[in-house]
This record gives C-alpha cells, structure tokens and sequence, in this order.
C-alpha cells in the first residue's frame, strides 16, 4: 500500500507517518510533502498513492483545492483530511473526502479510520467468476465492472477497459453474483455499479467512462427506469456515509 501525507507542520508529518506504519506494517510505503504544489508536481509526473492524508491549509494552498486536483487525476485516490479546522468539514466534500478528522479528535477517530481504508482497499479486491456464452470460467474484480445489460436471452457485461462480455443468463442471475449494495438495479433491461456513477439526472445516470460510440466525446450515460428514479437519494446518502462515519 502506498500512502502520501501533505501537511506543512513537519512534527506532525512525522508522528502521523509512525502511526500509519505501526498499524499497517513495514510494507506499507509513506511520502510525506510539506508543501501542496509539490505534491500535483509529483502526480504530474505519474506518482500515485492508494490513500492521501491531507491538512485543509498547507502553506499557501488550500487542501481542498489540490485535493480536488488529485481526484481529477485519481478517482479512486482514499483523501482523508486531519485539520485543526473542523468548520472546513462541507469543503472536503468537493474532491469526495472519505473522511474528515478534527486533530483534536485524532486519537479517538485515526484507529477507526485505518479499519475503515482497510474495509474499503479489500472492498476493491472482490471478484466474481462469470461464465461466457461459449462455457469459458473467468474471474473478474468487481470493480472492473461499469455496468450490465440484458437483451433477449443474454446479458451483456461492460468493464472499464471497454471490454464486453456476453452471458446466457438473466439479469437477476447476474445480480445475485455481484455485491450488493454497490451493484442496483436502474432499469428493467440495466444493473450499474455505484461506484463508476458521476451524476444522475432526472432520467438517466452517467457513468465516468468514455462512450466508445461516441469516439470518447462524452460519457456513457444509462436511463433510469421505475426501479432507479429512488437511487438518487440513496446514492447520495451513501456517499455521505463514506464520508462522515468513523
């Protein structure tokens, strides 16, 4: 696991870079940077970290500023703020925080915290194993997985890579399969993993990967049916949850 603090306050950088290690282990890799702009210049020269902890105000730079830039680079980047400006809070929100931790609470909430990054890294590890129409086994992480869609008598699974796989199965079959309840059904003829949805409009969501009918101009965008016009406040209910609970 790759971990990287940004936090002007070096005494701090350096304890909260003991306590990573001590509850993850020696395997775990911990960068520290001092300074915000230092940090995009890393990541524009292509470092990358599984989990960022961040003070609100490094230096000059605004944490929530370089942390809204990181997202664009990382989607799936664990940003984590540790701050002695608790009011800042609703700002984290900007660059999809996964949580918000007051320093004067740090020794109630970090342990929690750690458990929580955990519980969400081995989330991304699932896999589910899929048979094709022509009887081949092959397991996939869950993750991989934008989005299912059900034609007749086959399913039609479509992953990230732009990769389709053709099943003949049902739709309810497939969702039995996958992890619930980050998989939901939208529509009569769609199952999409929340995880990959951007936004959701009134009625269709859009997903965070390019159309490849559209030569990459715009995002694949799913109706919604009956079933998916409730997801709104429940998609956005968890993200909350991710955010605030520790």
């Amino acid at each position: 696991m790759k971990v990287v603090i940004c936090d002007d306050d070096r005494e701090f950088c350096a304890q909260l870079r003991a306590r990573v290690i001590d509850h993850f282990g020696d395997d775990v890799h911990v960068a520290i940077y001092n300074d915000g702009q230092a940090l995009l210049d890393a990541y524009a020269t292509g470092a990358r970290y599984d989990v960022a902890f961040m003070d609100i105000e490094i230096g000059t730079m605004n944490g929530t500023s370089v942390g809204k830039t990181l997202r664009g680079y990382d989607k799936d980047l664990i940003i984590v703020f540790i701050t002695a400006y608790p009011s800042y809070a609703a700002d984290g929100s900007e660059c999809e925080m996964f949580r918000f931790i007051p320093k004067s609470q740090l020794d109630e909430k970090l342990d929690k915290t750690f458990a929580a990054i955990e519980a969400k890294l081995n989330e991304r590890c699932e896999y589910v194993y899929l048979t094709d129409d022509s009887g081949d086994t092959t397991r996939y992480l869950t993750n991989d997985i934008l989005y299912a869609e059900v034609a007749r008598n086959f399913v039609t699974v479509h992953f990230c890579n732009g990769d389709n796989l053709r099943l003949y199965t049902s739709l309810k079959a497939i969702q039995e399969r996958l992890p619930a309840p980050v998989f939901v059904q939208i529509h009569r003829s769609f199952i999409v993993n929340l995880r990959h949805v951007q936004t959701f409009g009134k009625k269709h969501l859009v997903l965070d990967q390019k159309d490849p009918r559209f030569n990459g101009e715009k995002n694949i965008e799913l109706q919604l049916g009956k079933t998916g016009k409730g997801l709104v406040d429940q998609w956005k209910a968890r993200k909350i949850r991710d955010v605030y609970k520790v």
